[in-house]
């Protein structure tokens, strides 16, 4: 069966987007973290 109702569609590409964001949250705490690390390397 074939998903065509656009209901569904927004629904997946909500999901995706909710994905993507908590991706790039993710990504951003660990760069948050490394960046520390390296201010306490250099102290």
């Amino acid at each position: 069966m074939e998903a065509t109702s656009t209901d569904g569609e927004s629904k997946v590409w909500g999901d995706k987007k909710a994905s993507n964001r908590k991706i790039q949250r993710k990504r951003q705490q660990e760069a948050v973290l490394r960046w520390i690390r390296n201010e306490l390397r250099i102290l």
